[in-house]
């Protein structure tokens, strides 16, 4: 089993991973939904090879837009708790954990898009593709929305008091046994 062992501390590069491609995709999204501008043809592309030809819409553009933010700041959080709140270790973790960060991150991300407004073909449109000028209207906000971001920033808070615990309790404890 050591032998597909890596470093615990490379949590690190899929947080790295994460923020820039969910980035890349939250990017997007502010185009397509804030400045008008179509999605790329690429991303169609492995939209379909990853979501199939036929994905339609199930969400709205302010859904999409909300969860691809809300995925950004965790995103970048963890990242910044990897870099400057958490105490290094000797400790290893199973490559097979390691690979399912990064597999998380990428469907975590693609799977918003798969499935969101402006993100599909137009089957019966003449070059496969029809720009429909998604635009978000914050007036089809609801409730679930709110309720669901005020949890969100709840538990996204107290994640993080409980990442500052977990490494302050390593720096009083890594003395005696290198452990919490």
């Amino acid at each position: 089993v050591k032998l597909i062992e890596v470093p615990k501390h490379y949590f690190t590069h899929f947080y790295i991973f994460a923020s820039i491609y969910v980035g890349l995709l939250w990017f997007l999204t502010v185009n397509v939904y804030l400045l008008d501008v179509p999605a790329p043809q690429f991303m169609l592309e492995v939209l379909d090879f990853f979501g199939t030809t036929f994905r339609r819409e199930s969400t709205s553009a302010e859904a999409a837009f909300l969860a691809m933010t809300l995925l950004l700041i965790q995103c970048f959080r963890r990242l910044y708790e990897c870099a400057c709140v958490n105490v290094k270790s000797n400790a290893k973790m199973n490559i097979l954990h390691y690979v399912v960060g990064y597999v998380h991150y990428f469907c975590a991300g693609t799977g918003i898009l798969l499935e969101a407004p402006g993100f599909q073909r137009d089957h019966h449109a003449v070059d496969d593709f029809q720009w429909l000028g998604i635009e978000l209207n914050w007036k089809r906000i609801s409730w679930n929305h709110i309720l669901g971001t005020i949890l969100f920033s709840w538990a996204w808070y107290h994640q993080h008091q409980a990442m500052i615990i977990f490494a302050n309790l390593r720096k009083g404890d890594r003395k005696k046994s290198g452990g919490y």
